[in-house]
């Protein structure tokens, strides 16, 4: 099954606005399992729409348009449609009507601009928008339903879910194969090195491996389109094989969750001689944080911190002086019994991103420690000892 994403609109062909619409709905419809194929954008000229449209409705299924439904002279989508059709405008009454009430509560005058907004193609079905006055609409063109909605995406998102992912569930889901997508979250590896030692294998053409580097986190995606089961997890085991040594977690990067999933209300305390307080920062979203000891001073009795502090998790955080070389000491300590130990050098030139990657460490080490998993052997770090008990 073909699915395209059209988006429409000067200000995100020009870069002035991120098209986050686009990227929302081909992630919600791979949890679906729908793949998008391609995505298109273009500018707000008519003919440049009616080209588009014409084009690609000849070679795909489902098409989404986003973009272009507004009042004003440059919101051309819904006359490009009815033009690529063949067929006039016909006014919509009944959304004509929600429009003026809209303007009415607010008491606002209706411009006369508005009632382009009412004007559908003959023959498309109306798609209710509660946050706005640009109604979707559906309708199919040449050999693909297509399914115009508005660009604010507030209005955007509120239509998906209320009226058209159900309706694609219905119709479409359960008819065809399904894709999937499996995410590998890893540390410590280059994305150049990582392609080169899986480039060796002829993985099946179903599935597709892609790579996304936000520093200091790689994530390593198979991209599963009517695959069958034996073959994924045939890939699967031979990729993660290749990358254990720098796997975190798998499918999402949810560290602080997973964390207190198994501490659950623990009273957390926190020595930290490391992140300058970023841990806490980030473990106080999930996790009962009781204090968060921030400080530069190494002279830290570390037993008496934890003293007859029952029902508590603590982490100890210690930057080791090394002219050279980032060298750290992790310790974690379980209702007053410490419970593991980690460390390890940074050898790698990390300019500005040392402490998020410290950070990043040091929530890895946790999970693995609560949940009994092997730590990460990253290419920039020499372990000099870790002990997961």
């Amino acid at each position: 099954m073909n699915i395209e994403i059209i988006s429409t609109g000067d200000e995100v062909l020009t870069g002035f606005i991120v098209d986050t619409n686009a990227s929302y709905l081909a992630n919600k419809l791979l949890d679906m399992g729908l793949y998008v194929k391609r995505q298109n954008t273009v500018s707000d000229n008519i003919h440049d729409i009616e080209q588009i449209l014409e084009e690609r409705s000849l070679k795909s299924d489902l098409i989404f348009v986003n973009g272009g439904l507004g009042p004003t002279s440059d919101d051309n989508t819904n006359l490009a449609c009815a033009n690529v059709l063949g067929v006039e405008q016909e006014l919509n009454t009944m959304w004509l009507n929600r429009i003026k009430h809209w303007h009415t509560i607010r008491n606002r005058d209706m411009p006369e601009t508005n009632i382009k907004q009412a004007m559908l193609p003959k023959g498309a079905t109306l798609i209710d928008n509660k946050n706005g006055t640009a109604c979707g609409f559906m309708i199919k063109v040449n050999k693909a339903l297509c399914i115009f909605t508005p660009g604010v995406p507030s209005e955007f998102k509120q239509m998906l879910h209320d009226t058209i992912l159900p309706y694609i569930k219905e119709h479409f889901v359960d008819n065809i194969n399904k894709s999937f997508v499996k995410r590998l979250f890893l540390f410590g590896v280059s994305e150049s090195a990582l392609a080169k030692r899986l480039d060796v294998y002829k993985f099946d053409k179903s599935i597709t491996i892609g790579y996304r580097a936000y520093y200091p986190t790689l994530e390593l995606k198979l991209i599963c389109n009517n695959t069958k089961d034996s073959i994924y997890k045939e890939t699967l085991d031979i990729i993660k094989n290749e990358v254990l040594s720098y796997l975190i977690c798998e499918d999402e990067l949810d560290l602080e969750l997973k964390i207190k999933d198994k501490i659950q209300d623990k009273n957390v305390y926190i020595y930290d001689n490391l992140t300058n307080g970023l841990l806490g920062f980030d473990l106080a979203k999930e996790l009962n944080i009781s204090l968060s000891l921030n400080t530069k001073s190494q002279d830290f009795d570390i037993f008496s911190f934890i003293k007859d502090k029952d029902n508590s998790f603590v982490i100890n955080l210690l930057h080791i002086e090394n002219k050279d070389k980032c060298e750290f000491k992790i310790e974690l300590y379980l209702d007053n019994k410490k419970i593991a130990l980690y460390h390890a050098t940074l050898e790698a030139t990390l300019k500005n991103k040392l402490l998020d990657t410290l950070n990043l460490i040091i929530k890895t080490f946790i999970y693995k420690n609560l949940y009994s998993k092997k730590m990460i052997e990253p290419d920039v770090c020499t372990t000099l000892k870790c002990d997961l008990t």
